[in-house]
């Protein structure tokens, strides 16, 4: 699953994790990344739709690496 968020609809991590549970989701690990907007707009929710599939097959195919993993505390995660 993923999910856009901007940044006034998101307050603390804690608040992404506790919609996350209202939504009957359960996860161990987030991968967070970051969009910029458009010509000095922010992405509308329709502009982030194919970023985020491309974000969602770039994990699917094992690569990680431009995402931040954290766990449910919203602390990093190092993979070795």
């Amino acid at each position: 699953m993923c999910v856009d968020k901007a940044p006034d609809e998101l307050t603390t991590f804690a608040a992404l994790t506790e919609e996350s549970w209202r939504m009957g989701l359960d996860w161990t690990i987030v991968f967070v990344a970051g969009l910029a907007g458009l010509t000095g707009r922010p992405l509308t929710h329709d502009d982030a739709e194919a970023p985020l599939q491309r974000m969602v097959d770039a994990l699917r195919a094992g690569s990680h690496g431009s995402f931040i993993p954290c766990d449910r505390a919203g602390q990093p995660v190092m993979f070795e």
